[in-house]
């Protein structure tokens, strides 16, 4: 697939992966990532059996499963071949980018960056140690000089991803960081 766009969806807060084949016009999803949906599976090796055993129940009925397809290359959720916190960033990045506007958008994407930190690093950011001076002036230089908001938020990750308190302060900070002066 020529000029691909790679996007993440959520249905019922579950990541989907899918990539957008710009030649064909049509989106791609992961079938590993819908059978971890329907079937509530955390585990990518047990959805992933679970796959190849359709496949080959299928096959064995003579049953195809779709015509002349091939197995797209996605990372997997499972560790192998993780986003690093700097690929993280650089889609937060991105889509400050897209969309600009402070109010709802900055909320909702320092959601997502937290939600992709927790479940790919293990990590979230502890908003209280990023002052709203600092904070602002990353993002007005993350398109140009994106490795100032990668420095500011690798000094405030935190392995407390179920902490309650620290839950609470993020949506403290990120309304507080929205506030006019």
């Amino acid at each position: 697939m020529s000029n691909t766009k790679i996007s993440i969806r959520f249905f019922n807060d579950r990541e989907v992966r899918a990539v957008w084949d710009e030649e064909n016009a049509k989106w791609w999803f992961s079938v590993l990532d819908i059978i971890a949906v329907l079937t509530n599976q955390d585990d990518y090796t047990k959805s992933r059996n679970y796959w190849k055993y359709l496949k080959a129940k299928l096959k064995k009925e003579n049953s195809q499963v779709v015509s002349a397809t091939t197995q797209l290359k996605l990372l997997a959720p499972d560790g192998k071949k993780r986003l690093s916190d700097d690929e993280i960033v650089e889609k937060y990045v991105e889509m400050n980018i897209a969309h600009p506007f402070m109010e709802g958008n900055g909320r909702s994407t320092r959601i997502w960056l937290d939600l992709m930190l927790k479940k790919r690093l293990k990590k979230c950011v502890d908003w209280s140690k990023i002052s709203k001076r600092d904070y602002m002036n990353a993002m007005m230089l993350s398109p140009t000089q994106s490795q100032v908001l990668k420095t500011l938020l690798q000094n405030a990750l935190t392995p407390q991803i179920n902490d309650r308190e620290m839950y609470m302060k993020g949506i403290d900070y990120s309304y507080y960081y929205e506030e006019n002066d």
